[in-house]
């Protein structure tokens, strides 16, 4: 089961952004989008839960940690926890632009403590400096 995969409504309960389907005029409702195309949502049995409390709570926001590039998961940076969205944490590489942040899955095997890479002897990818 993905934890990329939501059910209808995450993002409004999570403070996120949702983009708009191109074909769809006026402001943006699951439930206007979903009858004007005919269409039911997934069945909530097929996303994952949101983790417990207790287990989001290890993940604070400001909270420093090593992830990895999504599109390049062998380069590893030093990086930064900026929100927390259910079971998405929006992380910021140090150094780079907000529109280089990430979302990962609260269980993403991307996600490392700091020393991670060194204990490893992965190389750890400097912050971007200018």
């Amino acid at each position: 089961m993905s934890g990329y995969i939501f059910p209808v409504g995450y993002a409004e309960k999570y403070g996120m952004k949702l983009k708009k389907p191109l074909n769809f005029r006026g402001r943006y409702a699951w439930n206007k989008y979903l009858a004007q195309e005919g269409a039911v949502s997934i069945p909530k049995e097929l996303t994952k839960p949101v983790p417990s409390q207790e287990r989001l709570d290890k993940f604070e926001v400001g909270a420093y940690l090593e992830a990895s590039d999504m599109n390049d998961n062998t380069s590893i940076y030093p990086a930064r926890i900026v929100s927390l969205h259910g079971r998405l944490v929006r992380v910021s590489y140090l150094g780079y632009e907000s529109s280089d942040d990430a979302y990962f899955d609260i269980d993403s095997h991307s996600l490392f403590p700091i020393g991670f890479s060194e204990i490893c002897n992965f190389k750890l990818q400097r912050p971007k400096v200018e």
